[in-house]
């Protein structure tokens, strides 16, 4: 079972009240009337343009299916999870390769990560030093610090 692009509607009757979200795929299922059409093990939010998974569950009416398409598995595997690493290819589920960019993008926010860790101890070091508490073996790790200019 599979509903594409699923969103949020307003039927003329409302069988489960007004206090109640109701969803559609974009061929016009009901999300809540297809439940019982979703019989393997897993089902999966997934973006409609990627195929990125982003909910994972056994029972289908947990999902909230709004801006996705749902698909359903019966094998995950073992370390599935839903960061945006793993997408549904049409048949199963795949680790996602991840595009040149992204990883451009993570090695920038490791650098700049690195870089505020570096930032604290040099700061701590050369704090010490201008307080003159700094010890040999601390002045050693910072042999290049800041001197004031007189």
């Amino acid at each position: 079972m599979e509903l594409k692009n699923i969103t949020r509607y307003y039927p003329k009757e409302m069988p489960y009240g007004q206090g109640v979200q109701y969803f559609q795929s974009e061929d016009g299922k009901d999300f809540y009337e297809s439940l019982d059409k979703f019989t393997k093990k897993y089902k999966l939010c997934t973006e409609p343009d990627t195929g990125i998974i982003r909910s994972i569950a056994e029972d289908v009416s947990t999902l909230y299916p709004a801006g996705f398409t749902v698909v359903e598995v019966d094998e995950l595997p073992d370390v599935v999870d839903i960061s945006g690493d793993w997408l549904f290819d049409g048949k199963k589920v795949v680790p996602r390769i991840p595009t040149h960019g992204e990883h451009v993008e993570k090695a920038g926010f490791e650098k700049e990560r690195l870089m505020q860790d570096a930032t604290e101890v040099i700061a701590t070091l050369q704090d010490a030093a201008d307080l003159d508490i700094a010890t040999g073996h601390i002045l050693s790790r910072c042999p290049h610090r800041r001197r004031p200019y007189l």
